[in-house]
């Protein structure tokens, strides 16, 4: 009689930095999967607020809850190899605190790891603004010039990859921002990596203060991987990459000819497709923060209403 097949065991990493308020959903998560998680690591980046007693009330009923703590701030990425070298399990699946999985995530990544050549798989996830929701959709099959131009595989909270591999590579913790776009450019180097077409992750946005949220931070990261990968960019895409890094310095701080100079600029790279560039940062330099945030508030909050009315119906 045959032995059944070795099922691998599943180490979740979680980096979390003062969110109390989230971190215990998106850990609930981990535990409540269909297919039993071996542990879940929580990499606390020395939190101030009621993260560590969140932390220690979920590990009094949950024993797979183990909680590395770290007692000066180091960041997201050096969070997260800290997870990675405290983890035990076969592979390694990373979820921010501030998403949470669907019930179902795990199972279906472990089945596609298994069943076909590849280490390394993601899926499609769901941002809930609250009042509405978008999709994130990974193509199936994607060419390596896509992920060079932009990360198409989404964040880390999408990925599952063999725990070998992610103790080689690790997350570069010099980058600024974009780790997770360069950590699926160095996994896809080492192994294939294979797409679950469906939604298994759901982002809920919100304005705590958070890496993408900071013009600069995100400005220098995404220079950084240009600059790192661009001599295997074509040179259409270098162009491109190019129009892209003036569009995130348009969304920076400064004059405000200066900013109109580099959308320009972006345009003028970018080419097609430049509407989303110019719709999503003429408003930010043409009107001034304080008004700005008095119309984003109204907007959000009117939609909120309207949503409310078509539920109603």
């Amino acid at each position: 009689m045959s032995l059944p097949p070795h099922e691998p065991t599943v180490s979740v990493v979680i980096p979390t930095h003062n969110r109390h308020a989230r971190v215990e959903r998106a850990v609930m998560s981990a535990l409540a999967q269909t297919y039993p998680v071996h542990e879940v690591v929580v990499v606390d980046d020395a939190s101030i607020d009621e993260t560590p007693n969140v932390l220690a009330r979920i590990a009094q009923n949950y024993p797979a809850l183990r909680v590395v703590r770290h007692h000066i701030a180091e960041g997201g990425s050096a969070s997260r190899n800290a997870g990675i070298r405290a983890a035990t399990g076969d592979v390694i699946a990373f979820l921010d605190d501030d998403d949470e999985w669907l019930a179902d995530k795990v199972r279906r990544q472990v089945e596609l790891l298994e069943s076909l050549d590849c280490g390394a798989v993601t899926c499609w996830s769901e941002l809930d603004y609250g009042y509405t929701k978008r999709t994130f959709i990974v193509p199936e099959a994607e060419s390596p010039e896509a992920l060079l131009e932009r990360n198409v595989f989404g964040s880390a909270s999408l990925c599952m990859v063999r725990a070998s591999i992610a103790r080689d590579i690790l997350f570069d913790e010099r980058l600024p921002s974009a780790q997770d776009w360069d950590f699926w450019l160095r996994v896809s180097d080492r192994t294939r990596v294979r797409v679950v077409p469906a939604i298994l992750v759901r982002y809920h946005a919100h304005r705590d203060p958070k890496i993408t949220s900071d013009a600069s931070r995100r400005y220098l990261g995404v220079r950084s991987v240009y600059l790192k990968y661009r001599h295997r960019r074509s040179d259409p895409a270098r162009r491109r990459g190019l129009g892209m890094l003036a569009y995130l310095r348009s969304m920076r701080p400064g004059p405000r000819w200066a900013r109109l100079r580099l959308l320009a600029r972006a345009v003028s790279l970018t080419g097609r497709g430049c509407a989303p560039l110019v719709m999503s940062s003429l408003p930010r330099i043409l009107v001034p923060q304080s008004c700005l945030e008095v119309l984003l508030n109204w907007y959000v909050q009117m939609r909120y209403r309207l949503a409310g009315l078509a539920r109603s119906r």
